[in-house]
């Protein structure tokens, strides 16, 4: 798990353990931490190799948990090496990017 803050907004990401494999589906559960006034209006999960200046094949399909939780369903890393899952939010004022680094065998 890893938490980042993004100017007044915080993040949580969370892989269960275990769980990524190469060529096999996995989910990823983030929380997000703001201002209880401000709405977030769109989330967006994606991965990236930078390495190779590509992503995914597959886009995840997101889903609201309730309580500022999320659900990335449908990741799936087809290569071996370093990935970058990013995490983006935005509400009526401002985008907030948060990221996390996995290698993966």
């Amino acid at each position: 798990m890893t938490s980042e803050t993004n100017a007044d907004a915080k993040a949580a990401i969370r892989i269960p353990p275990d769980t990524v494999l190469l060529g096999q589906p996995f989910d990823v559960e983030f929380l997000t931490c703001n201002d209880s006034s401000i709405s977030i209006e769109n989330i967006t999960v994606e991965a990236t190799m930078p390495a190779h200046n590509h992503g995914m094949n597959y886009s995840p399909k997101i889903t609201a948990a309730g309580d500022h939780k999320y659900r990335a369903a449908g990741m799936l890393f087809h290569m071996p090496g370093q990935w970058h899952i990013s995490l983006e939010t935005r509400d009526s004022n401002k985008t907030d990017r948060f990221g996390l680094e996995i290698s993966v065998k």
